[in-house]
């Protein structure tokens, strides 16, 4: 289905990023607005949110507004991941300021965060490992959060190679990619112990991301493919005890890897049938199903499943691309067009909140500690929806 388009007019995705882009810079989630120091996590709305107060001791750092709060911390993962969707929006809307504060997000990452481990002689802390938190004094160095720093890295670097001259992108991104090796040589059992990393390999939100960050900084006969081979043909044969989100971060990794050595014989078809299953099972929307959220059949995750769910599908080879699909794509995208916030405060208007209320039409459905519709996240759930559409659009992810 190579080039088939969907019924999903480009006024309409263009209305929604540019929107979505507004959000972004009349939000207070980027302050100042250029980009120079960072963009912060979340906005926090905390009416009628009983988890506001945990998410808040959580992360001291908070700039109020009427009816809420935006979380100040600064992480690498959500800062490469609004630097690569302003990157697009540049190359798609042709603004010179997207692409400004682009950079201004490395420059703040590479050169102001102090998120980038660069001294050797911190064993518990190897070159090219990305902390957590530029205001949490922990030692916080989670697999997902880090693939995403590799992943993107090599996609910024790859797209603007003075860039990746100036900062080391693909020098640090490989030195990354190298201590996280250690993880998955030390995790036969798929249960991994380590005083390094944060994060259940065993699980595709952790260990498929990881693994598609190995394959994407590896050759073809590299051993990081190897390790990311193994990691695939692990989750072929346990497909049946994944649920909606962890389905979909495993179909994602496996779509950032790219080719692998030595696969089964039709383990993308299967895991992409599994997905689809997931979607067709539930009228069009995966379950919203991941531990960190609300669950439920009629609620949509938008920080945790349908996000990552849609960009999966999007960045599937076009042999796997049926279809079914095409169909799931084109329900997806439209119920993202349909629901975003149109409510008329900066700090909403343009966005996509982080759970939706499929039965009552409306954000809700409750909200966890880093989950719900009270969490509105910078990187995870607005960014990674722009490139979808982006995607869609025909700026390639």
């Amino acid at each position: 289905m190579a080039g088939e388009k969907l019924n999903i007019e480009a006024s309409q995705l263009n209305l929604a990023l540019l929107a979505n882009r507004n959000w972004f810079l009349n939000s207070g989630i980027l302050d100042p607005v250029d980009g120079s120091y960072g963009v912060a996590e979340r906005v926090l709305l905390l009416e009628n949110n009983k988890t506001a107060k945990d998410s808040m001791d959580a992360f001291p750092a908070w700039k109020f507004f009427d009816g809420g709060c935006v979380l100040e911390q600064r992480r690498a993962d959500c800062c490469f991941q609004v630097a690569y969707y302003f990157l697009l929006l540049h190359e798609y809307f042709g603004n010179p300021q997207d692409k400004t504060i682009a950079k201004n997000l490395l420059e703040y990452l590479y050169n102001r965060s102090a998120l980038l481990s660069r001294n050797p002689d911190y064993t518990n802390c190897p070159v090219g490992v990305w902390n957590w938190s530029n205001l949490l004094w922990t030692h916080n160095i989670w697999l997902d959060d880090n693939a995403w720093c590799i992943i993107l890295a090599l996609k910024i670097a790859e797209r603007q190679p003075d860039w990746d001259r100036c900062y080391r992108m693909t020098e640090y991104a490989q030195l990354g990619a190298s201590a996280m090796e250690s993880c998955f040589q030390s995790a036969c059992s798929m249960r991994q112990k380590s005083e390094l990393w944060r994060g259940n390999i065993s699980q595709p939100h952790w260990g498929a991301l990881a693994a598609g960050a190995l394959a994407m900084s590896a050759g073809k006969s590299d051993r990081r493919s190897k390790i990311a081979a193994d990691y695939f043909t692990y989750v072929d044969g346990n497909l049946s005890t994944f649920n909606a989100s962890e389905t979909a971060y495993a179909l994602l990794g496996a779509g950032i890897a790219g080719y692998l050595p030595d696969m089964p014989d039709g383990w993308l078809n299967r895991l992409t049938e599994r997905l689809l299953a997931f979607i067709k099972e539930n009228n069009g929307c995966p379950p919203a199903s991941h531990s960190e959220a609300p669950v439920g059949t009629t609620l949509c995750d938008l920080i945790y499943t349908v996000n990552f769910t849609l960009l999966a599908l999007e960045i599937l080879p076009d042999d796997v691309c049926n279809q079914e699909v095409i169909q799931a794509k084109e329900c997806l995208l439209a119920l993202l067009l349909r629901i975003q916030d149109q409510t008329d405060l900066p700090h909403l208007k343009g966005c996509w909140r982080g759970m939706y209320d499929l039965q009552n039409e409306c954000w809700g459905g409750g909200d966890c500690f880093e989950g719900g519709a009270s969490s509105i996240y910078s990187g995870w759930t607005n960014a990674p929806i722009g490139w979808s559409l982006l995607n869609e659009a025909g700026i390639k992810w």
